[in-house]
């Protein structure tokens, strides 16, 4: 049996809704080449209660194959953000501001 699905694409406000929490806890990767160093960050983040991973330009794909086998399922549980770096400026001025 094989399916093909769409992965979700998951916005700020999932990631900033700390489900009751003081403040969320937002994993930040930068630069991570590793798919499977990715996945098990996943894995890890999903299980210290991680709110959501912030994959910055130049982190390998969370959707590349090693990277979904070694986060065990958690990519499809935890936000994965991955924003451009015009989006990263724009969302960091509006919070300084």
């Amino acid at each position: 049996m094989a399916a093909l699905v769409e992965p979700r694409e998951w916005t700020w406000a999932d990631a900033l809704s700390s489900k009751g929490k003081a403040a969320p806890l937002i994993v930040v990767l930068g630069r991570l080449a590793g798919p499977g160093n990715l996945g098990t960050i996943l894995r890890s983040a999903e299980a210290f209660g991680a709110d959501a991973v912030l994959s910055l330009p130049g982190t390998v794909s969370a959707w590349n194959p090693k990277a979904v086998r070694a986060s065990a399922g958690s990519v499809f549980r935890l936000p994965v953000l991955t924003p451009g770096r015009r989006r990263i400026a724009s969302a960091a001025c509006a919070w300084l501001a």
